[in-house]
């Protein structure tokens, strides 16, 4: 390492023996689980020029140069590699990195003309000067995306990611990549480590958005407590290869109707959307939660279809629940048509439970008293109050109707009155102009 890389500068060898922490046995021990862990990383694949210009991390690299070193045919590639190295440890020179961001500069003005191609070269020539930018990485990683090569886009997007994991841009770069590849789970994962970077961010919010919506398109079920995992090891700046789209489960009848932990694992993939869809209702994205309650109509559908010896109350039941769920959202956005749509839906259906309809019946009557539909309002608080007698909100709610209705029968008595004063005034002007007209020719 000191002959080949660094000479004999004891600022290297010091440096080494930091990295080593410690000699002899850990070191043999950490040298053989540095090469066993290349070879399963490789998963077969040679290294190669390409896989050295894209490698970022200097472990790695020091392990893939140990790996072909007592190779003669690789000769030049272990030139390469030990040159690749001492950037990645020492950095590239004033010089280097001055050339290096004129390169990436002109690789910038050929993505603006959309000439991907162009750019890559310009990137690819920064990048073997300056290999330790993370915006050069994340730049070539955009023109392998928008050129369909979704491997070398991933390649490069982790490296933007290896480098700076501040780089919320470099998240977007990594999930792109996923998405190009279809790989909807690891995209998710890579939003949200990029929303914790950056929880403002419009381009993440509306990217999320996109994948949630292929996902379900696709088939593909996001989880959670998965994608929570795999955001701690991003940040982290490690990366897993496993897959990571799981398709929904094929949704089989129950062969038996009567046995409750059956009816559930029926029923999972349409539990699942429905909890991802609250979780965005808490977090205030009620747009995206609207979508994906709507979706979980579509699912129940199809799970009907095959529901075998099911009662269909089981899913008029659940239909029902989606309407009250919906119908909140939509009180949030304050659209109380909608509300009062929705909630009319969850009153009229067979299956809803007592507590279902009372909660329905109390949002479809804030949302007449909202647009001054008293009387519909007065009947639904009063349906309230037969469900549940003790409503407070129901006692508030008819004593303030009462004393508004008091006022609407007050103000109609006076405008008929004053309508008839208006009326004995036109009728006393009009019997004067009758009265002048018939004196005008007599001279009395």
């Amino acid at each position: 390492y000191q002959r080949r890389v660094h000479g004999q500068n004891p600022k290297y060898v010091k440096m080494w023996q930091r990295n080593c922490m410690f000699w002899n046995k850990d070191l043999i021990i950490r040298s053989s689980y540095g090469l066993e862990h290349l070879r399963i990383e490789m998963k077969g694949k040679e290294i190669d020029e390409e896989w050295i210009c894209g490698c970022v991390d200097s472990n790695r690299l020091k392990e893939a140069l140990n790996a072909i070193r007592s190779d003669p045919a690789k000769k030049s590639l272990v030139q390469m590699a030990e040159k690749r190295l001492k950037l990645l440890v020492i950095g590239p020179t004033e010089s280097e990195k001055k050339k290096a961001e004129e390169l990436r500069l002109k690789g910038n003005e050929h993505v603006r003309m959309e000439d991907y191609k162009t750019a890559m070269g310009y990137y690819t020539e920064s990048i073997k000067l300056n290999p330790t930018e993370a915006g050069t990485f994340g730049n070539r990683a955009l023109t392998y995306q928008r050129t369909g090569d979704a491997k070398r886009a991933l390649q490069d997007a982790k490296a933007t990611v290896f480098l700076n994991k501040d780089f919320a841009r470099g998240y977007q770069r990594l999930a792109e990549a996923y998405m190009l590849g279809k790989n909807y789970q690891k995209a998710y994962a890579s939003l949200k480590a990029m929303l914790k970077k950056d929880p403002g961010s419009k381009p993440g919010n509306a990217l999320m958005a996109d994948v949630r919506k292929a996902a379900l398109d696709s088939g593909v079920m996001l989880h959670e407590a998965r994608a929570d995992k795999e955001v701690a090891e991003l940040l982290a700046g490690r990366f897993s290869d496993e897959d990571g789209p799981e398709p929904m489960e094929d949704v089989k009848a129950p062969s038996d109707p009567s046995n409750a932990a059956e009816v559930e694992r029926f029923f999972r993939p349409y539990n699942q959307l429905r909890e991802e869809a609250r979780d965005l209702h808490k977090s205030g994205k009620f747009d995206l939660a609207i979508d994906i309650y709507k979706r979980a109509f579509s699912m129940l559908e199809r799970m009907e279809k095959s529901r075998g010896g099911l009662p269909r109350e089981e899913f008029e039941r659940r239909e029902a629940l989606l309407n009250s769920n919906i119908a909140v959202c939509f009180k949030q956005k304050q659209e109380p048509s909608e509300v009062i749509a929705y909630s009319s839906k969850v009153i009229d259906s067979p299956a809803a439970s007592s507590d279902m309809k009372l909660k329905a019946y109390i949002l479809r009557a804030y949302a007449y008293e909202s647009i001054d539909k008293i009387r519909q309002a007065k009947m639904d608080w009063l349906s309230v109050k037969e469900l549940q007698p003790g409503n407070l909100d129901a006692s508030r709610a008819l004593g303030r109707i009462a004393s508004a209705l008091h006022e609407d029968a007050a103000q109609k008595k006076l405008d008929a009155v004053g309508e008839a004063v208006r009326g004995l005034e036109e009728c006393k002007k009009r019997g004067n102009e009758l009265y002048k007209a018939s004196m005008c020719c007599d001279d009395v």
